[in-house]
């Protein structure tokens, strides 16, 4: 027990600077992270409001929407996925080149490829190679 009592405790705020280090960067993690959010929060309702206007067959507003998340998450795959869908879909012939060149360099899973499929115009398909 001498050992103890010949420590010296520590005094307040005073603590090595390895816990201030960590704590500091906690702190601007959680600020950064607070500021980040209320984008991505928004992208997440335009990713929402985008699928509530494909299913309602408003292809131009779904669009719009996914865009928007893609201006915000460029590098989101269900949006990507989710626009060509709606280029496709769309009446106007010409935008399906667009459709392809969201769905350029993604790697489509198995699920991801039956969406796909059914909106594609045939002509397209041929772009596409199996991976297995």
């Amino acid at each position: 027990m001498p050992e103890l009592e010949a420590r010296k405790p520590l005094s307040p705020f005073s603590y090595p600077k390895w816990v201030l280090l960590f704590s500091a960067g906690v702190l601007i993690s959680t600020i950064y992270s607070l500021f980040l959010a209320p984008m991505y929060i928004q992208a997440s309702k335009d990713l929402k409001a985008g699928r509530h206007a494909f299913y309602n067959e408003n292809y131009n507003e779904a669009i719009d929407n996914y865009l928007a998340v893609l201006d915000v998450v460029p590098s989101s795959k269900e949006a990507r996925i989710s626009v060509a869908e709606a280029y496709f879909k769309n009446e106007n012939l010409s935008d399906d080149e667009y459709g392809l060149i969201y769905l350029e360099d993604l790697r489509l899973e198995k699920n991801d490829w039956t969406r796909i499929k059914e909106v594609i115009p045939a002509k397209y398909e041929e772009y596409f190679d199996v991976i297995k």
